[in-house]
């Protein structure tokens, strides 16, 4: 409500257009349940809809980051056609969509191509090879089922990963390090190292990653 009254204010938009702006070019949401992120989705629409009227709406920036890719690894290196920098990046990613529903939005998309020593790849050459990886995986995207719109998959929420933020709220889940899952463990180990015994430190440090401006969070403290 009030992103779409600012733009409303200084654009001279009508409230409906200035809800799909809002929903097209300012909000975003990530999401590890695909039931929550379904809910997410409603919930958006329906406000617009309550305050602008019944209209087809963008479909919004709100993706499921817990959908774990399901394709072998051959699948995705073979995107590669040779390049062996490329193919040890897209290993990397796989590692990482492949535990997708435990890691949620820890996944750093830019971080695992450009930060491993030796075989760091360009973000901008590993991003249309992710992108097509992704959208073969054979997997729904809840957020855009519910929306009634072509389902995006896997990719959808690999661009937000990627993407930097002006800001980023969140309650995130608290959990300590004796509770984790391996696959928690050894992400914390590889890239949250100061955060590692509290998943919340780790989703902190992984919000500074997407906003360096401004967070809102949970926190015990």
């Amino acid at each position: 409500g009030m992103l779409w009254r600012m733009r409303a204010e200084e654009e001279g938009l009508a409230p409906a257009q200035a809800q799909d702006a809002v929903l097209r070019d300012n909000l975003f949401g990530l999401e590890l349940d695909p039931r929550c992120t379904q809910i997410a989705m409603f919930a958006l629409a329906l406000e617009a809809w309550k305050a602008g009227g019944y209209r087809l709406l963008p479909v919004p920036n709100v993706a499921c980051s817990g959908i774990p890719a399901k394709a072998p690894l051959k699948e995705w290196t073979a995107l590669a056609e040779g390049d062996a920098r490329l193919e040890a990046g897209l290993a990397r990613l796989h590692a990482l969509f492949r535990d997708a529903d435990t890691l949620g939005s820890l996944i750093d998309p830019v971080r695992a191509a450009e930060h491993a020593g030796l075989e760091s790849v360009d973000w901008d050459q590993l991003a249309p090879l992710l992108d097509k990886a992704l959208t073969a995986e054979k997997s729904d995207d809840p957020a855009a089922r519910a929306s009634g719109h072509a389902a995006a998959g896997i990719a959808r929420a690999a661009t937000l990963l990627s993407r930097n933020y002006t800001l980023v709220c969140t309650n995130p889940p608290y959990l300590g390090r004796r509770h984790q899952a391996v696959a928690l463990l050894n992400v914390g180990e590889a890239q949250f190292e100061e955060g590692r015994h509290d998943l919340a430190a780790m989703m902190a440090l992984r919000c500074f990653a997407l906003s360096g401006t401004a967070l809102c969070l949970v926190l015990p403290q």
